[in-house]
């Protein structure tokens, strides 16, 4: 993930191998911040995917990374713990989507379970979970694809249908807003073409 972390007008490197979250610099590749993810969190994270999230006020964004089915967690730029989900082996193994739903940064993740799941990217709160029946097989994606102003997101479950996921419900409205078979996980990509 790329920021410019240190101020200096260039962009640096946040990294997250196995052991290990650095964030390197740029235009050197010194060693700006860096931290065992054990001393962190008490545990190694399974190959977690590294996400940026944008917090109102916060001096950069802060570090959240995803186990595939294990746990969800996030840390500030300096190292700090901020949050740690254990989804005792129920998460989608593919990256959630980040999108902001009430001006607040979240997280969007179908479940092994069957259950998607909205969680607050600053503290770890869930929003709101729901099961729908569709476990994840692909990267989750957000955009407001129905145009009422709300991220939504969508992804391929394991039965290979598109699902698309409202980010906030009205009334009278599902939380699936549809699905659509496409065959084998894909990683899809919305835009407005019309």
């Amino acid at each position: 993930a790329v920021h410019d972390f240190d101020g200096d007008g260039k962009d640096d490197i946040a990294f997250h191998e196995v052991f290990f979250t650095v964030i390197l610099s740029g235009p050197t590749g010194q060693l700006l911040q860096g931290k065992g993810v054990v001393e962190t969190y008490g545990t190694t994270l399974n190959y977690a995917i590294l996400m940026l999230a944008e917090h109102t006020g916060a001096a950069a964004p802060d570090l959240v990374l995803h186990g595939p089915t294990m746990h969800t967690m996030a840390q500030t730029f300096d190292m700090k713990k901020l949050w740690f989900r254990d989804w005792k082996m129920q998460a989608n193994f593919f990256p959630p989507a980040l999108a902001v739903i009430d001006g607040r940064p979240v997280l969007g993740m179908p479940g092994e379970d069957g259950v998607f799941r909205c969680v607050a990217s600053a503290d770890g709160t869930i929003l709101w979970e729901e099961k729908i029946g569709h476990p994840g097989a692909s990267s989750v994606g957000a955009a407001d694809v129905d145009g009422d102003g709300v991220h939504d997101f969508f992804y391929v479950d394991k039965a290979g249908e598109l699902v698309l996921v409202r980010g906030k419900v009205g009334p009278g409205q599902k939380r699936v807003l549809w699905t659509y078979p496409v065959g084998a996980a894909q990683n899809p990509i919305f835009a407005d073409i019309d």
